[in-house]
C-alpha cells in the first residue's frame, strides 16, 4: 500500500469534478489506512467565493504555479488512483485548510 501522509500534495485522478489529473492535499488522519484518501483537490481558477479556496503556491519538479485549494470540493480518491508527491504544505496552511473547510461544513456550530 502506498504510503500517503496528511499535508502531501500529490497528482491526482478523481471522478466528477477531479476527473482530470490535478493536484490534491491529503487531510486525511494518518492513522486511518483504508482503500481511499481524503483530498482536497486544487485548482488555477481563483473561483468566487474566497472562503471556499486557500491560495496556496505549489512547488514540484513538473509544476511550479499558484493554486488554490478547493475547500468546497473535499473527495476520496483511492491509493490507485495517487500518481507521484509533488509538495508538502506547511503546518500552518493545512491550519488555514482546516479553518475553512469547518466553516464551509458550519462544523463550529455547539450541539444542541
Amino acid at each position: 500500500m502506498k504510503l500517503i501522509k496528511r499535508g502531501e500534495i500529490w497528482i491526482i485522478r478523481g471522478h466528477g469534478y477531479g476527473s482530470k489529473p490535478r493536484p490534491g492535499i491529503v487531510i486525511q488522519n494518518d492513522d486511518i489506512q483504508i482503500e481511499s484518501v481524503t483530498v482536497v483537490p486544487l485548482t488555477t481558477d481563483r473561483g468566487e467565493v474566497e472562503s471556499t479556496r486557500i491560495p496556496l503556491l505549489v512547488r514540484g519538479p513538473e509544476i511550479s504555479r499558484l493554486s488554490f485549494a478547493m475547500v468546497d470540493k473535499v473527495m476520496p480518491i483511492r491509493r490507485i488512483d495517487f500518481g507521484p508527491r509533488v509538495d508538502v504544505v506547511d503546518e500552518k496552511l493545512l491550519r488555514e485548510i482546516e479553518r475553512a473547510l469547518a466553516g464551509h461544513l458550519d462544523l463550529h456550530r455547539d450541539a444542541a
